[in-house]
């Protein structure tokens, strides 16, 4: 199984940049950050493209044609993370969502000139979106406003695929704070694929979902995962209190049963850890203590 992890971490990318700002030397490039991770025994980088436009330097020209060297030379494999920071792919104002979409296609084009990564990872809904699963309206308003927003998501898919020319296989679209079924039905109606956060699962972000039997259903059409812990709990007052992007072992998740699962069905694709670096060789390890080695 192929391991991969974020390619860069972006508390360090700021300390980075605080050092050049204050002292005026360095430079900021994700070349570095890369091969520290590879050095680590990291066989897969997922670029995260809201660099594009915050820090626009960790994927210049040089960095990309540096990175498209070593995958051609089989050193790692590469995903990459739409922009989600700011963005409402399924908002009903027309000037944003469609501000969002031009983002999106904006970073595609720029990679692909350079690379060809296994998928592009999709959030279909913003932030903005994902509150209407926490409003306290009736249940019957909230499912048909979300009802509604999916099919935007549709929409805004469909006019990406057009307007990059890209398989639509090659766009998984994520489990985030949005309803499971709702996120099924953006896949099936646009023919893209699907990546499973164990964390936002387990969390609770999708619907109380077992996370194995979403695992089963999917097999056709899961191109990857994210991989951390979570947890949803109530306290003693009965306030729910949930958890996500943990270290492996301090949530919910059956790392036996896991990877159990992924061997039964014969998964290919890759395993991210949307973790730091220390907390993804942290979670190796305890994959390594309570699991064993994995082909």
């Amino acid at each position: 199984m192929r391991f991969g992890i974020l390619s860069f971490d972006i508390t360090l990318v700021a300390e980075k940049v605080i050092s050049i700002l204050s002292f005026g030397k360095g430079e900021l490039s994700s070349i570095p950050f890369i091969e520290k991770v590879v050095s680590k025994g990291f066989k897969h980088i997922e670029l995260s493209l809201d660099v594009l436009q915050v820090f626009p330097m960790l994927l210049d020209e040089r960095s990309l044609k540096w990175i498209s060297h070593k995958v051609k030379d089989r050193v790692f494999t590469v995903t990459a993370h739409l922009p989600l920071w700011g963005l409402e792919p399924s908002w009903i104002n027309e000037r944003i969502r469609k501000a969002s979409i031009e983002t999106i296609i904006d970073s595609i084009k720029t990679i692909e000139n350079f690379l060809h990564p296994e998928y592009y990872v999709f959030h279909i809904a913003g932030k903005q979106v994902s509150e209407f699963t926490m409003l306290s309206y009736k249940y019957s308003f909230i499912k048909n406003a979300l009802k509604i927003f999916s099919k935007i998501a549709v929409k805004s898919i469909f006019e990406i695929i057009d307007e990059t020319d890209i398989d639509k296989r090659r766009i998984a679209c994520e489990t985030i704070e949005f309803p499971y079924d709702l996120t099924l039905n953006v896949i099936n109606e646009t023919g893209t694929s699907f990546l499973i956060d164990t964390g936002h699962v387990l969390s609770g972000q999708c619907g109380e979902m077992n996370l194995y039997k979403m695992i089963e259903e999917n097999v056709d059409t899961i191109a990857g995962f994210h991989i951390h812990d979570g947890y949803i709990r109530k306290d003693v007052k009965g306030n729910v209190i949930w958890r996500d992007h943990l270290p492996l072992g301090e949530g919910d998740l059956d790392v036996i049963k896991f990877f159990n699962l992924l061997k039964e069905i014969r998964f290919s694709g890759p395993l991210v850890f949307e973790l730091s670096l220390e907390d993804a060789l942290k979670s190796l390890k305890y994959i390594k203590e309570v699991y064993g080695e994995i082909p």
